[in-house]
């Protein structure tokens, strides 16, 4: 009898965790699959934008094409910003060497990255050079 009841318990123990991993396994296929289609939509997104961007040069409105790019650059720091706390210190070092070249291309060439006074960017515009500087400077 006490045999029938470890057996009885090894077989409710398994059938427990099989529906368990069951259960986890599905949770991570529907996590999984809700993080497939925004990354689609901001593939999709960047081709378009791309396209926008191309079509601008082609008609030769650079100054147009020059302002969508750097929206994007401006976003793209402003993330990686907010990124940069949970990343190694081998990303931290690489962010700081890219940024470095960043803040040198930025001088060369400042007018290309200021926008104009009445589009209101001047307060993201300041996030994204203090960023650039900081981690320019910083030691990891």
């Amino acid at each position: 009898m006490k045999i029938l009841a470890i057996i009885l318990l090894v077989v409710i123990l398994a059938a427990v965790l099989f529906a368990v991993g069951w259960r986890l396994g599905y949770r991570q296929k529907a996590d999984i699959g809700a993080y497939a289609v925004p990354l689609f939509d901001r593939r999709l997104g960047d081709a378009a934008s791309k396209a926008e961007i191309l079509h601008l040069m082609d008609l030769g409105h650079y100054s147009d094409a020059r302002y969508i790019v750097r929206g994007q650059f401006n976003m793209d720091i402003l993330e990686l910003d907010s990124l940069e706390r949970d990343s190694d210190i081998h990303r931290q070092e690489f962010a700081r060497r890219i940024c470095a070249k960043i803040v040198t291309y930025r001088s060369e060439y400042p007018s290309n990255y200021v926008s104009s006074p009445g589009l209101g960017q001047e307060w993201i515009e300041g996030q994204v050079d203090s960023y650039l500087k900081k981690a320019a400077e910083e030691k990891p």
